[in-house]
């Protein structure tokens, strides 16, 4: 499926592909300890998927299915590959948010993203605490977009794992 997914030609096909490919990575990143570390499913999400997802995004017509596909193969992803392009897939998700060519529920995936980030694949704390302080500070301009109860769970998602960076960049700025 991979492979035909890199040569097949025309939006209806490129676009079922990608859908089709989202909801086997969702139904596997929802399993809390779904990692594909065999080296045929780290060939097929990390190299075939994720590429051509990646060449697809920069295209107008197939930018929200192709960025939502780069999320969800990057849930089930290797740690190694995750901890490369976490940041950068979560901040482009934002800045599509904020050019408004993303809707604000794909903030969703920003939301899973973190909580793989942090439960599953978790750094330093001085790394974590800065990171998700740089990613804070990209989505509170962005709350009068996004759907309130995304924004609450991400609030929840980084309050439990850091409550007094959740206070100071989160909470108080809203208020």
């Amino acid at each position: 499926l991979a492979v035909s997914f890199g040569q097949v030609q025309g939006f209806k096909l490129k676009d079922a592909y990608m859908y089709l490919f989202t909801t086997i990575c969702q139904r596997l990143a929802s399993q809390v300890e779904a990692e594909c570390s065999l080296t045929e499913w780290r060939d097929v999400f990390e190299i075939l998927v994720y590429k051509r997802a990646s060449e697809l995004a920069t295209k107008q017509k197939y930018m929200p299915s192709a960025i939502r596909l780069i999320a969800s193969s990057l849930l089930i992803s290797s740690d190694d590959f995750f901890h490369e392009n976490w940041f950068s897939v979560a901040e482009l998700i934002i800045w599509r948010i904020r050019d408004r060519m993303l809707e604000g529920g794909s903030f969703a995936l920003v939301n899973q993203i973190i909580w793989v980030y942090l439960y599953r694949y978790p750094e330093a704390w001085a790394t974590m605490g800065n990171r998700v302080e740089l990613l804070s500070k990209q989505i509170i301009p962005l709350s009068h977009i996004l759907d309130k109860q995304l924004l609450i769970q991400y609030g929840c998602l980084c309050g439990t794992k850091m409550p007094r960076l959740c206070v100071r960049v989160f909470i108080m700025p809203l208020m």
